[in-house]
Protein backbone atom coordinates (compact mmCIF):
# COMPACT_ATOMS: atom_id res chain seq x y z
CA UNK A 1 0.00 0.00 0.00
CA UNK A 2 1.25 3.61 -0.81
CA UNK A 3 0.04 6.27 1.86
CA UNK A 4 0.94 9.80 0.99
CA UNK A 5 1.29 11.93 4.18
CA UNK A 6 0.64 15.87 3.58
CA UNK A 7 1.67 18.35 5.61
CA UNK A 8 0.05 21.13 5.10
CA UNK A 9 1.42 23.69 8.02
CA UNK A 10 3.76 24.90 10.67
CA UNK A 11 2.59 26.86 13.86
CA UNK A 12 5.34 27.65 15.70
CA UNK A 13 8.27 24.47 16.00
CA UNK A 14 5.13 21.90 15.11
CA UNK A 15 4.23 20.80 11.58
CA UNK A 16 0.73 19.18 10.98
CA UNK A 17 0.14 16.90 8.21
CA UNK A 18 -2.39 13.62 7.67
CA UNK A 19 -2.50 10.58 5.83
CA UNK A 20 -5.77 9.20 4.40
CA UNK A 21 -5.87 6.02 4.01
CA UNK A 22 -8.69 4.28 1.38
CA UNK A 23 -9.91 7.55 1.72
CA UNK A 24 -11.91 6.88 4.46
CA UNK A 25 -9.78 6.96 7.47
CA UNK A 26 -7.52 9.75 8.27
CA UNK A 27 -4.39 9.76 10.73
CA UNK A 28 -3.05 13.29 11.62
CA UNK A 29 0.45 13.97 12.04
CA UNK A 30 2.40 15.54 14.24
CA UNK A 31 5.78 16.50 13.79
CA UNK A 32 8.60 18.84 15.01
CA UNK A 33 10.00 21.05 12.43
CA UNK A 34 13.66 21.31 13.32
CA UNK A 35 14.08 16.91 13.97
CA UNK A 36 11.30 15.85 11.03
CA UNK A 37 12.39 14.07 7.66
CA UNK A 38 12.89 15.52 4.39
CA UNK A 39 10.17 15.23 2.04
CA UNK A 40 10.26 12.14 0.05
CA UNK A 41 9.56 8.49 -0.39
CA UNK A 42 10.09 5.87 2.10
CA UNK A 43 9.76 2.37 2.68
CA UNK A 44 7.28 1.63 5.65
CA UNK A 45 8.64 -1.46 7.35
CA UNK A 46 7.04 -3.68 10.72
CA UNK A 47 9.16 -2.50 14.02
CA UNK A 48 9.85 -2.87 17.24
CA UNK A 49 12.05 -1.54 19.61
CA UNK A 50 12.85 -1.33 23.34
CA UNK A 51 10.81 2.05 23.52
CA UNK A 52 8.04 1.47 21.06
CA UNK A 53 6.04 -1.72 20.68
CA UNK A 54 4.41 -3.35 17.08
CA UNK A 55 5.21 -0.26 15.47
CA UNK A 56 6.75 0.79 11.90
CA UNK A 57 9.84 2.47 10.68
CA UNK A 58 10.04 4.82 7.93
CA UNK A 59 13.93 3.40 5.43
CA UNK A 60 15.17 5.60 3.03
CA UNK A 61 18.37 7.34 2.15
CA UNK A 62 17.37 10.77 3.57
CA UNK A 63 15.89 8.85 7.18
CA UNK A 64 18.86 10.39 10.02
CA UNK A 65 17.05 10.85 13.40
CA UNK A 66 18.37 12.55 16.50
CA UNK A 67 17.16 13.18 20.23
CA UNK A 68 17.59 16.67 21.57
CA UNK A 69 21.54 15.61 22.57
CA UNK A 70 21.96 15.37 19.25
CA UNK A 71 22.83 11.90 19.20
CA UNK A 72 21.53 9.65 16.26
CA UNK A 73 18.45 7.21 16.86
CA UNK A 74 18.30 3.68 15.68
CA UNK A 75 14.63 4.79 13.48
CA UNK A 76 12.16 6.95 12.50
CA UNK A 77 8.95 5.13 13.70
CA UNK A 78 5.42 6.04 13.58
CA UNK A 79 4.34 6.55 17.46
CA UNK A 80 1.83 7.96 19.57
CA UNK A 81 2.81 11.22 21.96
CA UNK A 82 0.85 14.58 23.33
CA UNK A 83 3.58 17.43 21.58
CA UNK A 84 6.60 18.19 19.62
CA UNK A 85 8.48 17.51 22.15
CA UNK A 86 7.49 13.83 21.95
CA UNK A 87 8.86 13.84 18.65
CA UNK A 88 12.78 13.13 18.53
CA UNK A 89 11.86 13.43 14.44
CA UNK A 90 9.59 11.11 14.58
CA UNK A 91 5.66 11.19 12.75
CA UNK A 92 3.07 11.10 15.92
CA UNK A 93 0.18 9.51 15.09
CA UNK A 94 -3.44 10.29 16.60
CA UNK A 95 -7.16 11.27 15.40
CA UNK A 96 -7.33 14.91 16.20
CA UNK A 97 -5.44 17.85 17.11
CA UNK A 98 -6.28 20.07 19.84
CA UNK A 99 -4.64 24.10 20.89
CA UNK A 100 -3.14 24.08 24.29
CA UNK A 101 -2.85 27.85 24.08
CA UNK A 102 -1.20 28.24 20.61
CA UNK A 103 0.84 25.31 20.57
CA UNK A 104 -0.76 22.09 19.10
CA UNK A 105 -1.23 18.80 20.65
CA UNK A 106 -2.25 15.67 19.02
CA UNK A 107 -4.88 13.20 20.63
CA UNK A 108 -6.20 9.60 19.89
CA UNK A 109 -2.38 7.75 19.04
CA UNK A 110 -3.64 4.35 20.04
CA UNK A 111 -6.84 4.59 18.07
CA UNK A 112 -4.55 6.14 14.92
CA UNK A 113 -2.16 3.10 15.54
CA UNK A 114 -4.89 0.96 15.32
CA UNK A 115 -5.80 2.05 12.04
CA UNK A 116 -2.13 1.77 10.61
CA UNK A 117 -2.18 -1.80 11.85
CA UNK A 118 -5.41 -2.96 10.17
CA UNK A 119 -4.22 -1.14 6.77
CA UNK A 120 -0.68 -2.03 6.68
CA UNK A 121 -0.85 -6.14 6.53
CA UNK A 122 2.84 -7.63 7.17
CA UNK A 123 2.71 -9.62 4.20
CA UNK A 124 2.28 -6.73 1.30
CA UNK A 125 4.64 -4.14 0.63
CA UNK A 126 4.40 -0.41 2.17
CA UNK A 127 5.23 2.84 1.06
CA UNK A 128 4.93 6.06 2.40
CA UNK A 129 5.65 9.73 -0.05
CA UNK A 130 5.64 12.65 1.57
CA UNK A 131 4.73 15.99 0.40
CA UNK A 132 3.33 19.32 1.62
CA UNK A 133 0.91 22.14 0.43
CA UNK A 134 1.51 25.20 2.20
Amino acid sequence: MRLNQIRYGNIGRTSLAFIAIHGQKTIMILEDIEEMIDLGFYHIVPFTGMKFKDTFALVGANVSVYDELNIERSACVFHGGDTHEDTIGCPLVGTTFHFDGSTPNIDGGAEAMKILRMALRPDHTHYVNITERF
